[in-house]
């Protein structure tokens, strides 16, 4: 899979903003979650996903859907049972097939080390919504984790 280039960079509010988590230009506490509340991902229950206050989906190496919260499910309007087993780069947001979202995945994914926080406006399906994303990879599990967090609608 390529990153599609007619796609990269194209939205005004995603353009150079990435940073390691520790930077944290945002503002925001650290990668969205707390460390220690972060390492204990590959470890909660469904219930508790569901519990966090913020989108939390888990992919494998490839992208693929493997478990998606209930609260990303009311943000974005798509039903788990619907997205499961789709690639998120894909099949479900290919607005995330940047280098900005996707070519940081896929570095990280193939480096074994991936905790990467993203500033990106969501522009699938909806008025574009700023978004403050986390990549991160459970060193334990190789499992891979992605958590957002809407800020706000780009658009008055």
């Amino acid at each position: 899979m390529t990153i599609r280039p007619d796609l990269e960079g194209t939205e005004m509010f995603n353009q150079k903003r990435t940073t390691n988590a520790s930077q944290n230009p945002l503002g925001t506490t650290p990668g969205i979650l707390p460390a220690e509340t972060l390492t204990h991902l590959p470890q909660m229950t469904h219930a508790e996903l569901d519990a966090l206050p913020m989108g939390v989906i888990q992919v494998d190496d490839a992208g693929v859907i493997l478990q998606y919260n209930k609260t990303e499910s009311e943000m974005a309007g798509f039903r788990p049972e619907d997205v499961e087993g789709k690639n998120l780069f894909f099949d479900l947001a290919p607005c995330l097939n940047t280098g900005l979202v996707y070519g940081k995945f896929r570095a990280g994914v193939d480096a074994g080390a991936l905790d990467q926080e993203v500033l990106y406006a969501l522009t699938y399906r909806m008025r574009p919504v700023l978004t403050q994303m986390r990549l991160w990879r459970d060193p334990a599990t190789a499992s891979n984790w992605i958590l957002l967090q809407r800020i706000g609608s780009t658009s008055k």
